[in-house]
């Protein structure tokens, strides 16, 4: 049995402490994942000058998220992964005064095979200790 097969539900990392420790300016925070697709891991982080979310696909099938008109414009093949910082992920706009601040809230969508999904999250600005707000 591959380990795929046993995954039967979504993990979706609420962004405790990200792998920057603090140290990010922008934190992408992922709230959830509609509907839930086993094998399916996706992941908040962040960098210093944007946030991104980790998809690691164990599903099965190919993954492919989309653009807003539906375009498919990444792939990620079952059994591996990707770094993703676009559609609204990313934030570039001024820098704001407080932290903790949300700078943006996004929805990313795609499909394994022939399953919808859409990922909702939100990227903030120096998340106190690298933790998203609730």
């Amino acid at each position: 049995m591959r380990i795929w097969q046993l995954i039967v539900v979504v993990t979706v990392t609420l962004l405790g402490l990200t792998a920057c420790d603090g140290m990010c300016v922008y934190v992408t925070c992922v709230d959830r994942v509609t509907p839930e697709i086993p094998g399916l891991i996706i992941e908040g982080g962040g960098t210093f000058r944007e946030g991104i979310i980790y998809i690691t696909n164990h599903t099965g099938q190919d993954l492919y998220l989309l653009h807003p008109n539906g375009q498919e414009i990444v792939q990620i093949e079952s059994g591996s992964g990707t770094q993703y910082p676009g559609q609204g992920v990313a934030y570039y706009g001024p820098r704001p005064k407080e932290p903790g601040t949300v700078v943006s809230t996004w929805v990313v969508k795609g499909r394994v095979g022939d399953t919808p999904f859409e990922i909702h999250g939100r990227t903030v600005y120096k998340p106190r200790n690298g933790v998203c707000p609730p």
